[in-house]
């Protein structure tokens, strides 16, 4: 196993793996959240817990976290979600966070580290 590097403290508690079969994705709820995860990350692109849901009319349609929760804030990138061409075809249904904090969606084959949310102490 990897090393893993966390940070106990509210608002974010983040686990940042390198390695898979942990937990649920992470979920970012606010810009706060976010400006957290985004400290993290450094110049790496990592998994989110954002799920495109099947019966997706339009590339932005149907985003839930971890295929459950409804999703309170966004920050997708300009232009994103895009399914890779603009056009809902089932080719990018899975959530990403780049450096700098916006979000992309990209094929959930992609082999990206991903972090993991748990409860506070």
């Amino acid at each position: 196993m990897l090393p893993a590097a966390h940070v106990p403290a509210p608002p974010c508690w983040l686990l940042l793996v390198v390695i898979s079969g942990l937990a649920g994705l992470g979920e970012i709820n606010d810009a706060t959240e976010e400006t957290c995860v985004d400290q993290h990350i450094a110049t790496a692109t990592f998994w989110i817990g954002a799920i495109q849901g099947a019966g997706a009319a339009t590339p932005g349609d149907r985003w839930t976290w971890n295929g459950t929760t409804q999703m309170p804030y966004l920050d997708w990138a300009t232009g994103k979600p895009d399914d890779a061409d603009g056009v809902e075809n089932g080719m990018e249904q899975c959530g990403a966070i780049r450096p700098g904090g916006t979000w992309d969606d990209d094929g959930c084959n992609a082999a990206l580290p991903f972090f993991c949310r748990r409860p506070g102490p």
